[in-house]
């Protein structure tokens, strides 16, 4: 709404302009009905706010502070009471407050007005006088002046184009957003995503290009294998399959080589009891007669559990 405190004060120079015209208004009035008597108002303020700028549903404050010599006093009665003062103008609220002082009563007087006019151009209206009645030796009446204020429409009359039709301004512009910080963090975290999955690729063995190592091609041909006929044969070739990948990580290894290995490998040192493990049993398979064992589902899981911790060794040895 359009008006605050601070407009209210810093309008005061109106106010005191007001006070002037009233108090000569009182002067007169109480003059020409008892030449001999002294004034019973010692002060007597109306403190209006900036009387131009306001629109539909701004509310309008208006002050009177009075000072009275003893023994008058202001008789609440005859303040303004709250409601409709016509179809525009609404005095919503009205508060009095009494200080009494040792030589004079003190008044304030705050009335709060919201106007519902609307114009369709500047206009000028005015906020309807009143009289406040003080009680004393003499019974009399205070003259509050009407106050004058302009109002002005919330839009301006719509213009006409050529055709005939109402104008219509183009949309205003959408306010660019300073997106460069979001631009320099999705720059950091798309290298950081880059680099992770780059390191992924070289740490595994996965890099464009690059031959995988010897022990993660043997786990891909353990994989292909199996998906044909378990049978001894095909058993053999996964275990021939483990060996390549030992002879290419190291040289072929040997009875009495595995200890040399290991110390080349040093990785390998927690599987080597495994490793001797593997190399008894693939003597015994392929140089015992009469073997027929080996292709049940349990020695595949253990042959494939076997190279996948080869592998993981091999990752460590890097």
């Amino acid at each position: 709404m359009g008006t605050g405190s601070s407009n209210e004060i810093g309008a005061r120079d109106l106010g005191w302009r007001a006070t002037l015209s009233i108090a000569c208004i009182f002067t007169v009035c109480f003059s020409s009905l008892a030449p001999a008597a002294q004034s019973p108002i010692e002060r007597l303020d109306f403190l209006t706010p900036r009387p131009f700028g306001y629109l539909i549903g701004d509310v309008i404050r208006h002050e009177i502070q009075l000072d009275l010599k003893k023994p008058y006093a202001l008789q609440k009665g005859s303040i303004p009471t709250a409601g409709n003062l016509n179809y525009w103008l609404e005095l919503r609220n009205v508060a009095a407050e009494e200080i009494e002082q040792q030589a004079a009563n003190r008044y304030r007087i705050l009335l709060t007005y919201q106007t519902f006019y609307a114009p369709v151009g500047v206009k000028t209206l005015s906020i309807p006088a009143f009289r406040i009645v003080l009680s004393g030796p003499d019974h009399l009446d205070v003259p509050i002046p009407a106050w004058e204020f302009t109002m002005s429409p919330l839009r301006e009359l719509a213009g006409r184009t050529g055709a005939g039709r109402e104008y219509v301004r183009p949309d205003a512009r959408p306010r660019p957003i300073a997106a460069r910080g979001h631009g320099i963090r999705l720059i950091l975290f798309a290298a950081a995503a880059a680099a992770t999955l780059l390191y992924t690729l070289w740490r595994y063995g996965q890099w464009p290009g690059r031959r995988r190592k010897p022990f993660s091609r043997a786990s891909r041909e353990l994989r292909r294998l199996r998906r044909g006929a378990m049978d001894l044969t095909v058993y053999k070739q996964a275990l021939q399959a483990i060996h390549r990948a030992f002879n290419e990580t190291g040289a072929p290894i040997f009875p009495g080589s595995l200890q040399r290995f290991i110390q080349q490998r040093p990785a390998f040192l927690p599987l080597m009891g495994e490793i001797e493990a593997f190399f008894e049993r693939s003597r015994y398979l392929f140089f015992a007669e009469g073997v027929s064992e080996g292709m049940e589902g349990d020695a595949w899981r253990a042959l494939e559990q076997f190279c996948r911790r080869c592998h993981e060794c091999e990752q460590a040895s890097r």
